[in-house]
């Protein structure tokens, strides 16, 4: 077996531990504030639907494809100026368009107003995540990136936690006074004053992006000219390794998304606990609980690797996917409010395990030069079955199927679990693939 120090022979060089986690914790608190602005909904899905005179499909669509939809077409443009441009400058200027459009959705009592909002969100946050994981691939070598990618993202358990929780917090405080009425703005609801507050916070940190270190050696020549045409060659070399890596961790991602925005939800309708209490439990264990999670899955994934398992990030994705569906079966169908938040825990935090080790897989499976591209097509997927699919199949599930607002626990559970049974089939098939991938990057990285 080829072993990891040999894989790492090549001209490329990194930044300082300190200048490249420097790098790290900057992004990770801006993928903090790029999920607060995604996820902040979750919470009002109610006052919003009274508000807007709308449907649970078209609160669904709000939540997820309104985002995914702009998200998903600009990903792989994106993913080609993260290869060729300076990444932390195309960060900036990303936060400031999403911010700006969740202000707008702040500003509207329109549904369509608000959906094209969300559309905007997902414009400006399509550029974060290929850049940001491109940035770290060149700052950290093969054995040790599980770890700062995971770090990363942790930001989203963060930013959804802080979501929850300063959300819960804020809402409970405002619908003590009903509406508010701002200079210009005239009455605001509840809904729109958190969001116009969450997107005042994304243009207050918008300049910090720009002490993000911006490593020059994107490839053996220390430049990248990389093309869409190399990648789709490359991707037609191992359309295998890429359609199974990211089927499989797409499928765990539906299920985590699906979880993450119709959980509260289920608290509420069936459990009938407040948004406040929602917040605070949910927020600690999206907080605490999936941040240590994900953290954690990138530190055994970098261990198993320095042992020789070169297979590691796939292997975590696969024990994450099958720990995720007996709590998920267990939360979802007690009758005790207590019990079903107990179970959570535990399956909210394998679902987000593996997924700084996936995003670590791309990159070692992709050549320097094409990695923001790839990136950006890994998050293309991601992004239509979490956002797209996902939340809109639950609320379908519970309006179509069982015909009860109250049954949305058993869409999420019958949903979730079929997901992730096939997540896991998928995964174990993309073992051998990914490996051979994983040594012609190697290759070329070191030619």
């Amino acid at each position: 077996m080829q072993s990891e120090k040999a894989m790492q022979i090549g001209p490329i060089s990194y930044p300082s531990p300190g200048r490249a986690w420097l790098s790290v914790i900057i992004l990770m608190l801006c993928y903090v504030l790029s999920f607060i602005d995604r996820q902040i909904l979750t919470l009002m899905v109610d006052p919003i639907r009274k508000d807007l005179n709308v449907g649970d499909v078209q609160i669904s669509l709000l939540m997820g494809l309104s985002f995914a939809l702009f998200y998903s077409i600009c990903g792989l443009p994106m993913g080609y100026l993260v290869d060729t441009r300076r990444r932390n400058r195309l960060i900036t200027a990303g936060v400031v368009i999403w911010t700006l459009m969740t202000g707008l959705g702040g500003m509207t009592r329109h549904y369509w107003i608000l959906f094209v909002s969300r559309m905007g969100v997902g414009l400006g946050e399509s550029v974060l995540s290929p850049a940001a994981l491109s940035l770290i691939a060149d700052s950290f070598p093969t054995q040790r990136r599980a770890t700062p990618v995971s770090v990363y993202l942790s930001g989203a358990s963060v930013g959804l936690g802080l979501a929850l929780l300063l959300g819960g917090m804020v809402i409970q405080w405002a619908q003590q006074f009903g509406e508010v009425t701002l200079p210009l703005l005239g009455q605001l609801h509840t809904w729109q004053l958190v969001l116009l507050i969450v997107a005042g916070a994304g243009l207050i940190f918008a300049p910090v992006m720009l002490l993000v270190y911006e490593p020059m050696q994107r490839s053996a020549s220390g430049c990248s000219q990389a093309s869409f045409r190399e990648l789709l060659r490359w991707l037609k070399e191992h359309r295998f390794a890429y359609l199974c890596h990211n089927g499989g961790f797409a499928l765990l991602a539906m299920a985590l998304t699906a979880m993450g925005m119709w959980a509260p939800t289920y608290f509420s309708r069936v459990h009938h606990m407040s948004p406040g209490s929602i917040g605070l439990q949910f927020g600690l264990i999206f907080g605490i609980g999936c941040t240590l999670a994900i953290i954690v899955g990138g530190v055994l994934s970098d261990r198993l690797r320095r042992y020789g398992w070169r297979e590691a990030n796939l292997i975590v994705g696969l024990v994450g996917a099958v720990l995720a569906i007996p709590p998920i079966i267990f939360g979802l169908s007690a009758s005790n409010p207590d019990v079903a938040m107990f179970f959570m825990l535990p399956a909210l935090m394998f679902l987000i395990f593996p997924f700084g080790a996936a995003a670590s897989a791309v990159q070692d499976m992709t050549p320097p030069r094409l990695r923001g591209q790839a990136s950006a097509l890994y998050l293309l997927v991601l992004s239509v079955f979490q956002y797209g699919i996902g939340p809109t199949l639950v609320a379908m599930v519970t309006q179509y199927v069982f015909q009860n607002d109250a049954a949305v626990g058993l869409s999420l559970m019958w949903v979730c679990s079929t997901a992730l049974a096939l997540s896991a089939s998928i995964l174990i098939a993309a073992i051998a693939p990914y490996r051979r991938s994983m040594q012609a990057a190697t290759a070329l990285a070191a030619a």
